[in-house]
């Protein structure tokens, strides 16, 4: 393969087409190097002979044979003399290396033929290697014969060109990066049924998939079997004049302006310029140029000619938008051509098409009272006027004549002095054009209008309400409003504002009546609204009826609102519920303020609730109200914070009157209340005062380990001094609690046992003395008498029992008389004595015999008895009372001296030993 020039085609005649189209060189195969030998191969073309082989001089020796070379064989009238036969051969072993003809280089990398390193490539570093084309062919045209090896049906050669840019592009492989376009067929034999024949294909170039634009050089690669390795051995395939074809080409430029107004009369240029290019004597002489114009969208299916010129080459067309041209914002030009018929794309740009006009809104007709303004109109002028001016005519149609003073801006509120129809026009100047509007009836009238008085407030909703039907009355005065007019009854917003009113009725009339009205359920509620009504024709609004109106939508609300800390167990501050609409009440709780909320159970229903919670926590409290329709609200939330309590209240005792003995074992039950949690492992105690009701030193009587409040068994300890103002109280340990004192004192009464009268008695044998009674402190005791002698007691015999006793006795002697009681622990105790002395009965003799004597000196008593015959008497002093003053042991035969430590006065004295006794008086001083 040697360098050369590529053809070119297309050369131009005339300035026009001095634009050139490339073509590949030696495309006719007519141009061999190295001719007649084995390393032939046409100029610009390459083979294996030349290919480029990486695969060691062995291999590489082996591949690189002759697979193609110079053909007399030519196409059916072809001016040439050669063609390139191209043909498959196995070097090594079965494998078939396809012929390949190519303008780049064959890389040899692999001795397996599908291997993606062998490929053919652009190798832009080496002419001999490139085919330079910086033009996009419309397609490529060659002639085949190709013969299968083993006359295959099936099997198919390639033709593939690549259009890329400025890169070593390689096929297979080639980046689409790379690719501007390419053109590829796959062709079968070309056999006609009888012999191989040539044939001529023609392939466009496919541009939509390469990545590329702008196109430097073309691989073209022609070979024997469209896989590689594929076929047999000895396919050929004879290649000859090789084209690129180019079409003539025609672009729509640049349009100018983008922007027109037209009217009925009034067209608008625009200027279309165009590109056209092609080959020398592609566009023939008397070719016309075409603008044309598409419909308001785009669409050309009934394309509008603007203007034409007639050229070979590129121009610009002096077009003109018609008159009459619809608005829109979506036109398109375009351009075409006559000879040949080419139809370019459109300019790329949306056009707008304006109408000129001038429109008045709102176009409606309107009602106004005489005085009063109407609805603002306003002209709009397209494109904006240079100067208008508002008129007006009492006929339709004109003549139109200037207000006074003249209105001349864009906008314009109607106001009449006079009753009437007046009819309104804006008249404005647009590019030197005056152009008139549309016409706007006005209709000025007198008459008045009063909203009368509502009844039904307030108005009650909820969701499941129904809309409250209200009769609203109104007065026409002054005459009557216009055929068609409608009375509107209008709701304002709940401050009493028409500034968004509510439709809430209409009725059909000229005159005074009632509008029969609803008012919507989904109302707000307010305290303020108020009603008008509003006639259409002439448009005019009444007064309001004069007073507020209550809308209410169903609510609840609970007070006190504000949060509340209450102790477990304890009342909180009574809740009170208020609800807008009659209703029936539930209070319910939640954990979680929002809820959800769960009734409380039992139920709570009254309109008041108060807060008792048994366990701690935060508690979110409400009302749900529910009214006659069966809607439910929701209060607003009342925080309850429960805490644990510091309260214990003793409260009674099961009894509290304590009999005490060394026996006994008294008991009470001590009951208290308290609501707060207590932990595990707490211990409650009873606790016992002293008699005074002091706590200083308490002392535990009963305890009981629990949680739970339980009554506590007390037992009152026997040590006890007696007392009527002994208090119990209850303490807790976890928490550590001091309960209150329990409001009935306690008595403690410890066993014990009188007589009475204790004084000593005189008596003579067989005389019945005072009679004795025994008290004792334990009611349910057992009394018994008896005599103490001997430091021991002797039940009389027979046996003496009861609370009372009358001393008697048949002999003559000195008795200690006591009683015995026993509880009912069988304790046992006995009383102090009380003396009966027993005489013959002959009276008391002041110094009997003279045996004894008495008398007192210096504050002593002194008792003679040397005289007497007593060993050892016993003496008894008593005063005349009967009371035992002294019982002392005397010394007998002998003087005896005792203190004197009485009172003044006479006192009765005995002396006794066994059955021997001496009595008398003595009086001391």
């Amino acid at each position: 393969m040697t360098t050369g020039l590529a053809l070119v085609w297309g050369a131009s005649v005339t300035a026009l087409h001095a634009q050139t189209y490339p073509q590949l060189a030696n495309s006719d195969m007519e141009v061999w190097d190295n001719a007649g030998t084995s390393n032939q191969e046409p100029q610009h073309w390459s083979s294996f002979k030349t290919a480029d082989c990486t695969l060691g001089s062995f291999i590489c020796g082996l591949a690189q044979n002759q697979q193609v070379e110079r053909s007399t064989d030519v196409r059916p009238g072809s001016t040439g003399t050669y063609s390139a036969r191209i043909f498959s051969t196995n070097p090594i072993g079965s494998t078939i290396a396809n012929g390949n003809l190519t303008t780049g280089i064959i890389r040899m990398g692999s001795a397996t033929p599908a291997d993606a390193a062998n490929f053919n490539y652009t190798k832009r570093n080496d002419a001999n290697f490139n085919a330079p084309i910086n033009e996009k062919p419309d397609s490529i045209v060659f002639w085949v014969k190709y013969q299968p090896g083993n006359n295959s049906t099936t099997n198919q050669a390639r033709m593939r060109a690549v259009l890329h840019d400025d890169s070593d592009y390689r096929d297979p492989g080639g980046a689409l990066a790379n690719e501007v376009g390419n053109a590829t067929i796959n062709f079968t034999r070309t056999h006609n049924g009888t012999s191989y024949v040539w044939q001529r294909f023609s392939v466009p170039f496919n541009y939509s998939l390469g990545q590329a634009s702008v196109p430097k050089y073309m691989l073209v690669t022609f070979t024997t079997n469209m896989n590689p390795g594929g076929g047999a051995n000895n396919d050929q395939v004879w290649v000859d004049d090789v084209r690129l074809v180019y079409n003539p080409k025609l672009i729509t430029g640049t349009v100018s302006p983008l922007s027109h107004y037209v009217s009925a009369s009034q067209t608008s240029a625009v200027s279309v310029p165009f590109t056209l290019t092609g080959p020398a004597g592609s566009i023939p002489a008397g070719n016309v140029v075409t603008a044309e114009l598409s419909d308001a969208s785009g669409s050309f299916a009934a394309p509008v000619s603007i203007g034409t010129l007639a050229t070979t080459t590129s121009g610009t067309i002096s077009a003109v938008i018609p008159a009459g041209t619809a608005a829109g914002t979506g036109y398109r030009i375009r351009v075409r051509t006559s000879t040949p018929s080419i139809i370019a794309a459109d300019n790329g740009t949306n056009i707008t098409i304006q109408n000129i006009s001038v429109a008045v809104a709102p176009n409606a007709s309107q009602s106004l009272l005489v005085g009063i303004a109407g609805t603002t109109l306003t002209a709009t002028e397209t494109p904006a006027g240079t100067a208008r001016e508002w008129k007006y005519s009492t006929t339709p149609g004109g003549s139109y004549v200037s207000f006074s003073p003249a209105e001349t801006g864009t906008t314009y509120t109607p106001l009449f002095a006079s009753a009437g129809t007046y009819y309104i026009v804006c008249e404005s100047n647009i590019l030197g054009t005056t152009y008139t509007s549309n016409e706007i009836q006005v209709t000025a009238s007198s008459v008045t209008l009063n909203t009368g008085a509502i009844t039904g407030s307030p108005f009650l909703f909820s969701t499941s309400a129904p809309a409250a039907s209200v009769n609203v009355p109104y007065t026409v005065t002054g005459g009557a409003f216009l055929a068609g007019n409608v009375f509107t009854a209008e709701l304002s917003d709940a401050s009493g504002s028409f500034a968004s009113p509510v439709n809430i009725g209409t009725t059909a009339a000229t005159g005074s009546g009632t509008i029969s009205a609803t008012i919507p359920p989904a109302t707000a509620a307010g305290t303020g609204y108020r009603i008008r009504v509003v006639a259409s024709n002439p448009a005019l609004s009444g007064g309001d009826n004069g007073s507020d109106l209550v809308v209410d939508q169903f609510n609840n609300s609970i007070a006190p609102a504000a949060a509340q800390t209450i102790e477990v167990g304890s009342p909180g501050t009574a809740l009170t519920v208020t609800a807008s609409q009659s209703a029936t009440q539930e209070w319910r709780y939640a954990t979680i303020s929002g809820g959800p909320y769960t009734p409380f159970a039992p139920g709570e229903t009254g309109t008041s609730y108060t807060p008792q919670f048994a366990a701690l926590g935060t508690y979110f409290v409400v009302a749900a109200s529910e009214n006659t329709y069966g809607d439910e609200v929701l209060s607003n939330e009342v925080q309850v914070t429960v805490v644990n309590a510091t309260t214990i209240t003793t409260t009674t005792l099961s009894n509290n009157t304590f009999y005490i003995s060394p026996s006994a074992a008294e008991q009470t039950t001590v009951s208290f209340t308290s609501n707060v949690i207590f932990n595990s492992g707490n211990v409650f105690t009873a606790e016992l005062s002293d008699a005074s009701g002091s706590f200083a030193a308490p002392l535990n009587i009963g305890s009981v380990t629990s949680d739970l409040v339980t009554p506590i068994t007390a037992t009152i300890p026997n040590s006890l001094p007696d007392g009527n103002g002994y208090k119990i109280r209850v303490v807790s340990s976890d928490p550590a609690i001091t309960g209150s004192i329990a409001t009935d004192s306690a008595e403690v009464i410890n066993f014990a046992l009188t007589n009475a009268p204790p004084e000593s008695q005189n008596l003579t044998v067989n005389q019945s003395g005072t009679m004795l009674t025994a008290t004792s402190t334990h009611p349910a005791a057992t009394i018994v008498w008896g005599l103490r002698e001997n430091n021991v007691f002797t039940p009389f015999s027979p046996a003496v029992t009861g609370s009372t006793y009358t001393p008697v006795f048949p002999a003559v002697g000195n008795y200690a008389v006591r009683s015995r009681a026993i509880n009912q622990w069988n304790d046992t105790l006995e009383s102090e004595n009380v003396w009966i002395y027993v005489t013959q009965g002959s009276g008391l003799e002041e110094n009997a015999n003279g045996t004894v004597t008495l008398y007192q000196s210096a504050g002593q008593l002194y008792i003679d008895l040397t005289a007497a015959a007593f060993t050892a008497p016993d003496l008894s002093l008593t005063d005349m009372s009967g009371k035992v003053l002294l019982v002392k042991r005397l010394q007998g035969k002998a003087q005896n001296m005792l203190p004197a430590d009485v009172r003044p006065g006479v006192y009765a004295f005995r002396i006794y030993e066994g059955q021997n006794s001496i009595s008398g008086k003595i009086l001391l001083k």
